[in-house]
């Protein structure tokens, strides 16, 4: 059975830190999906972004059980934010991005820097799904540039 990966949904992300170490506050849109993975999943394509990004972005990582809470005892995942010209032909922009731990934390998150990274008129991020035979996770954009 292949992974389930809902659409994007917007959320209110309050406060943040910020690449500098700075937290900041106020109303910041965020864009969340989750993934129930399978162990015959392999990698996981998330959904394309469904706003433009404008700059550099937050993506953060939560491995959830089936109540919402966070899971500390699941396996590792790994992140690439990948990019498309044509939103159907898709290239890694930045591979190994965000590593959720396995047992030791159930979370994580780094900072897309589109100096660094680049830029791409699509993104989407893929999930390394390997080994896994039922882990939930909810992956977060937020953007550091908001219209």
């Amino acid at each position: 059975m292949a992974a389930t990966v809902s659409d994007w949904s917007r959320v209110n992300a309050g406060s943040y830190v910020k690449s500098d170490g700075t937290k900041e506050f106020g109303n910041k849109v965020a864009h969340e999906y989750t993934v129930k993975l399978t162990s015959e999943a392999g990698e996981v394509e998330g959904p394309p972004f469904q706003w433009p990004v404008l700059g550099d972005f937050t993506v953060a990582v939560e491995r959830l059980l089936d109540t919402g809470a966070i899971d500390t005892s699941g396996q590792a995942h790994t992140m690439t934010v990948r990019g498309s010209i044509d939103n159907v032909n898709w290239f890694d922009m930045a591979t190994g991005f965000a590593n959720c731990p396995g047992a030791s934390a159930g979370s994580a998150f780094k900072v897309y820097d589109i100096d660094v990274n680049g830029m791409a008129p699509h993104f989407r991020i893929s999930t390394d799904a390997s080994g896994s035979s039922s882990d939930i996770l909810r992956i977060t954009v937020i953007p550091h540039h908001q219209i």
